[in-house]
């Protein structure tokens, strides 16, 4: 693990509704109260609140594949409806916020 261990731990979650196919949402980086020493914590805390791990989720960086996060399965309920249907979480973690840089477009006079 290549991060400092007294940093801070950024994650974002998106949500998949496995039953019907389709992203229903995310959560960009976040800062979290965990710390890299604490990663398996912040593990257990998602496990108790997205269900069970069934991946981790790679990226293919040019050094090669990289784990960046997991992935957990739950049934849950339609708020409105009460049906049941099996969500998918993915939780990416990230060592900082996300850079947005800001381009101007001139226009030609």
């Amino acid at each position: 693990m290549p991060q400092a261990m007294d940093d801070t731990i950024w994650a974002s979650e998106e949500y998949v509704n496995l039953d019907q196919g389709y992203c229903s949402g995310d959560v960009g980086p976040q800062e979290t109260a965990f710390t890299w020493a604490e990663v398996g914590q912040l593990f257990r805390v998602a496990q108790q609140e997205h269900g069970r791990c069934v991946s981790s989720v790679y990226i293919d960086t040019p050094l090669g594949v990289q784990r960046i996060g997991w992935c957990f399965q739950k049934r849950r309920h339609y708020e409105d409806t009460g049906e049941p249907y099996m969500a998918e979480t993915w939780v990416t973690l990230h060592t900082a916020p996300p850079v947005t840089r800001t381009f101007p477009k001139y226009a030609e006079l």
